[in-house]
């Protein structure tokens, strides 16, 4: 965590504040990501990065659910999942470290 730039810092508070209390997944919006959080596209892209090699951040793309009042078709969004030490939860730093030992 000490070879994290700023956007990798502010990336990793925002997930944090983001986090549900289990430690599951989080995911944004990318037309509100800048207003909800503060940050700017690029600084969320050079922080996601700067997490994944750190092996501190886990990201994949899912589906976003559409919305039933708008017909709205499904989009296509990016999943993020803290781990290893970034974890929010003892349970969720144990299980990501068993999950990397069976690799």
């Amino acid at each position: 965590m000490y070879e994290l730039g700023t956007p990798g810092v502010a990336m990793l508070l925002a997930l944090l504040a983001e986090q549900p209390k289990d430690g599951g997944e989080v995911w944004w919006s990318t037309r509100r990501f800048e207003r909800r959080i503060g940050l700017t596209a690029s600084t969320r892209t050079r922080g996601t990065k700067e997490l994944v090699d750190a092996k501190l951040l886990f990201t994949r793309r899912g589906q976003r659910p559409n919305d039933k009042k708008t017909f709205a078709p499904e989009s296509t969004v990016t999943i993020y999942k803290l781990q290893g030490e970034a974890a929010p939860t003892k349970a969720a730093r144990k299980k990501t470290v068993a999950a990397a030992k069976r690799k």
